[in-house]
C-alpha cells in the first residue's frame, strides 16, 4: 500500500479513541482519532500545557487542568478494514 492510500484509509477509518483536555473555566475539547497511539500522542503534546496560563478572558487566567484518553469504539473489524490490515495487525499497532 502506498503512503497516499494509507493517508486516505486512515482518515477514512473511524474514530475510536478520544483525546479530552479540560480547562480551568469549564470548557471541553475533544480530538478523536483512529488510534491509541495517535491519541496519547496528541495529548502527550497537550500534557506539556497542564497546570499553565493557557488563555486570558475578561482578566481571568485559563489553565488546562485535565488531558485523559479514552476508548469511543468497540468495532476492531471495521477500523481494520478501512485500514486494510487484520484485526490483529491493528491490535499490535494499537
Amino acid at each position: 500500500m502506498d503512503v497516499v492510500a494509507r493517508l486516505e484509509a486512515l482518515a477514512a477509518a473511524p474514530k475510536v479513541w478520544r483525546c479530552i483536555s479540560i480547562f480551568s473555566d469549564g470548557k471541553v475539547r475533544t480530538h478523536d482519532q483512529p488510534t491509541k497511539a495517535m491519541a496519547e500522542g496528541h495529548a502527550t503534546r497537550q500534557r506539556r500545557f497542564l497546570d499553565k496560563v493557557v488563555a486570558t478572558v475578561d482578566g481571568k487566567n485559563i489553565t488546562l487542568d485535565i488531558v485523559e484518553v479514552q476508548y469511543i469504539g468497540n468495532d476492531w473489524a471495521v477500523a481494520a478494514e478501512h485500514l486494510g490490515c487484520t484485526v490483529a495487525e491493528l491490535k499490535a499497532y494499537a
